[in-house]
């Protein structure tokens, strides 16, 4: 054999053994493909793990949000029951004090200025009749001086007697005519008063009842929302760990 042809034998000896070092060279994802999913895999499973802290960490919160309305609610509600009970009682007081007074007390006012008129009256009949008496005794005197002295002091008391009398009428037209209306006006006012408070303690009790219901009903939504977002991303990590637990077992 020429050594030609020597040469030219080893030069494709060389060239095949040493292509295939070349194509394993030059495709070097074909060695790490198992190992880029696996960790492909594990940061899909932190991903869903870290949601998973953050939607229990919400739900924490949320629950104790949900405590907190709810303390919050009942405290509201007696508040609101604890007015209501005391413009209820506010209420009856003041229907009891027009009561008493519209069918006791305005009769005794006007029966005690009536007797204060009464008296007054009687006195005066006394005066007169005292001084009548006087004058029937003093009628032969011929004592002017002292005669006339007493009579002149009777007809003063007469003539008090009189202002006196007169006095108690106004008074009694007084009581009747201005204090009597005056006081039943003010009373029937502080009843009305008392009616709109405790109509109006009736509507915020509703109100607050139905606020905090509607609150209550808010915070356990959401509550039921972060529940079900919570189970959603818990199935979901446990499909994607046990999907990594059976690629581990085929390789």
């Amino acid at each position: 054999m020429k050594p030609i042809h020597i040469l030219i034998l080893l030069l494709a000896t060389s060239v095949s053994c040493v292509t295939p070092a070349r194509k394993a060279e030059s495709n070097p994802q074909a060695g790490d493909g198992p190992r880029a999913q696996s960790e492909s895999e594990m940061e899909s499973i932190g991903a869903a793990r870290r949601e998973l802290a953050s939607l229990e960490r919400d739900l924490e919160a949320q629950s104790l949000a949900l405590l907190i309305e709810e303390m919050d609610s009942e405290a509201q509600l007696q508040e609101a029951r604890r007015e209501l009970l005391e413009k209820e009682r506010s209420l009856s007081v003041a229907r009891q004090k027009l009561a008493q007074y519209r069918d006791v007390e305005k009769e005794l006012e006007l029966q005690k200025s009536q007797l204060s008129v009464d008296r007054a009256l009687s006195r005066l009949e006394a005066q007169r009749q005292d001084l009548e008496g006087i004058l029937e005794i003093y009628e032969g005197e011929e004592e002017a001086r002292a005669k006339e002295e007493i009579i002149r002091r009777n007809r003063k008391d007469v003539e008090f007697a009189q202002r006196h009398l007169e006095q108690e009428r106004l008074q009694a037209r007084q009581v009747a005519e201005f204090e009597v209306p005056i006081k039943l006006e003010g009373l029937e006012w502080a009843l009305n008063k008392a009616e709109a408070e405790f109509a109006q303690a009736q509507r915020a009790l509703q109100r607050t009842e139905q606020k905090n219901r509607l609150g209550l009903l808010k915070v356990r939504n959401q509550l039921a929302d972060l529940e079900a977002k919570l189970l959603v991303q818990r199935q979901k990590l446990e499909k994607l760990e046990a999907g990594q637990d059976g690629g581990e077992g085929s390789r």
